[in-house]
């Protein structure tokens, strides 16, 4: 048989904000520069089909790739 305990106890309200940070109850969107942006609006656009993705048949492809945009 499991035996379980619970205990009720309050944590001051100064000392839980000071503990963990100041959290806001409302929820803001997280703001993101330009070029993080584009990249999620790209990756949305893979995602649902209307900008095609790149396949890479194998690891050195992808790098080879990689060091061709560099």
């Amino acid at each position: 048989m499991v035996k379980t305990i619970h205990s009720d106890f309050e944590i001051d309200p100064a000392t839980k904000q000071r503990e963990e940070g100041e959290i806001s109850s409302q929820s803001t969107q997280p703001r993101y520069n330009r070029e993080t942006e584009r990249a999620i609006a790209q990756a949305r656009a893979m995602m649902d089909g209307t900008q095609p993705s790149q396949q890479y048949m194998s690891i050195a492809a992808l790098v080879a790739a990689i060091d061709a945009e560099s």
